[in-house]
């Protein structure tokens, strides 16, 4: 998740890649209402979401995992 384009950029460059997989999606925080780039790999719970091709990950208040509408 603390992945970043760049950086899995620079690691696929020199064959260091753990998760070549990994995409990028927006996740947001109601809670705290930000915004953040985050990167999921097959190994996390949003990759089923991810593989749909869903882009935009919320987080509600009640603390489940919300898409949007």
């Amino acid at each position: 998740m603390d992945c970043t384009p760049q950086y899995k950029t620079e690691m696929l460059e020199c064959g260091r890649c753990e998760h070549p997989e990994t995409r990028f999606v927006l996740y947001k925080n109601h809670v705290e209402q930000e915004v953040e780039q985050i990167g999921v790999a097959e190994n996390s719970r949003f990759w089923s979401k991810v593989q749909r091709g869903i882009t935009i990950i919320n987080w509600g208040q009640d603390g489940k995992n919300k898409q949007p509408s």
